[in-house]
């Protein structure tokens, strides 16, 4: 009995490591400028506010934000 759990947690252990190789290949995210999208028309409260953040937001990310 414990032979056969212990070859269900190595071939469990076996099938599940090579998911994690590809997420330490990865750029570090954002690794480009982020852009802020508003969907709505320039010059409205949505757009000011939106405007107000995008530096503050840029300064916490690192990144600029278009």
């Amino acid at each position: 009995m414990k032979t056969n759990s212990f070859r269900r947690r190595t071939l469990l252990s076996a099938d599940v490591l090579p998911l994690a190789a590809p997420a330490l290949g990865q750029e570090v995210f954002p690794s480009r400028p982020l852009r802020l999208i508003v969907g709505f028309t320039p010059g409205g409260a949505t757009d000011i506010s939106a405007r107000a953040i995008a530096p503050k937001m840029g300064e916490a990310l690192g990144q600029p934000v278009i």
